[in-house]
């Protein structure tokens, strides 16, 4: 069956989400590769399963560098940003997921914060 989706992998959950175009959010999230084309942009890359620590698996398209950042030390969201992306940050520099989720936004930025 012909991929028609670009498809984006997180690589701290393994969760796959399909879209229709590309996404310039996903693209820009430290955190989401993208692991599939349409195969009317050219042949797919292989999907290649990463390691949770690993977040520069080779075969994966795309980076998950964002500027200003390296995938050790991720560039925080702005103090503005919603919690979510507050949450996906202190996740990525090692925070528990069981107490950031029960966090305030002003508490991740006060523990998280740059």
């Amino acid at each position: 069956m012909a991929n028609t989706h670009f498809v984006y992998r997180n690589l701290n959950t393994n969760q796959e989400v399909a879209r229709a175009e590309r996404s310039a959010r996903f693209d820009a999230l430290p955190n989401w590769v993208l692991v599939a084309i349409p195969d009317d942009l050219g042949k797919p890359q292989p999907v290649i399963e990463p390691k949770p620590d690993d977040t520069k698996t080779p075969g994966l398209i795309g980076s998950s560098q964002v500027a200003g950042g390296t995938p050790e030390t991720p560039k925080a969201p702005p103090k503005n940003a919603p919690k979510d992306e507050w949450v996906e940050y202190a996740l990525a520099k090692g925070g528990d997921p069981a107490k950031v989720a029960d966090m305030r936004r002003d508490d991740l930025i006060a523990e998280f914060g740059e």
